[in-house]
């Protein structure tokens, strides 16, 4: 899971804002949800009860949900890994 930055303009409105696509890839699907936040509250909203591997880069809202679900384990992707060391 991701969260990739886009600028947008909604019908009728002058200038362009920054929404975010949450790429989602699963075993069998692959989803673009967009949202107009890259708030916390969007990754519960998503993935829900969602359990397994969460394979993310290193943004802490997802550490945050792999902690408050019971059955998530959070893993980052090498580059994003690498990066902190």
């Amino acid at each position: 899971m991701d969260e990739t930055p886009i600028r947008a303009r909604r019908k009728g409105q002058g200038r362009t804002r920054t929404g975010y696509f949450w790429p989602i890839y699963g075993d069998q699907e692959v989803m673009f949800p967009f949202m107009a936040t890259r708030a916390h509250h969007v990754v519960h909203e998503l993935l829900g009860s969602y359990e397994g591997v969460l394979l993310t880069d290193g943004y802490p809202a997802y550490e945050s949900y792999a902690q408050q679900m019971e059955r998530v384990t959070a893993a980052q992707c090498r580059s994003h890994t690498r990066r902190q060391s």
